[in-house]
């Protein structure tokens, strides 16, 4: 239970910072709560108040390739003011530690499928390579700024979140 709650706070917290910081997409938030049903990403309709003055929208998480020992899952959400998402960002809980180049392959494809939503265009290669091996780091790209995290590891198991603020 702990370990829920402090994952919770820690993400509390970098969404609030990343708030403060980043400009907004253009778009409604409804709108941009919708920029990944072309992928087949369900619900997410509902833009709400999260905590404080933070709104969000997040989609139910969605099976990614089937793994080894569980299946890995995504999910999309989009976050800033009442008036304006100002972050997106794709939430991927990997568990697969057979073949987990296939699932990497498929987050990378998502990123650039929201990269092409956010910013109108692909992502460069070299992200694109980084996203494929799961590395972490940190990119200027149109104006905005691209993220990629892992958090949580425990094993072969472990989260991975890829940001555009």
């Amino acid at each position: 239970m702990l370990r829920y709650l402090t994952k919770f706070l820690a993400t509390f917290l970098l969404f609030l910072s990343a708030n403060i910081q980043a400009e907004a997409f253009t778009g409604t938030p409804a709108d941009i709560c919708q920029w990944m049903k072309s992928e087949k990403f369900a619900g997410g309709n509902n833009y709400e108040k999260a905590k404080g003055e933070i709104y969000q929208c997040t989609t139910l998480r969605k099976t990614m390739i089937q793994g080894e020992p569980a299946k890995s899952d995504i999910r999309y959400l989009a976050q800033g003011t009442e008036s304006a998402v100002n972050q997106v960002r794709l939430e991927m809980m990997m568990r697969s530690f057979r073949q987990p180049q296939q699932t990497l392959r498929k987050f990378q494809e998502y990123a650039n499928t929201l990269s092409n939503k956010a910013l109108g265009s692909d992502l460069p290669e070299d992200i694109s390579n980084t996203i494929r091996s799961g590395v972490i780091g940190e990119w200027p790209l149109s104006g905005k700024t691209i993220k990629l995290e892992k958090l949580h590891q425990a094993g072969s198991s472990y989260e991975l979140h890829f940001s555009i603020l």
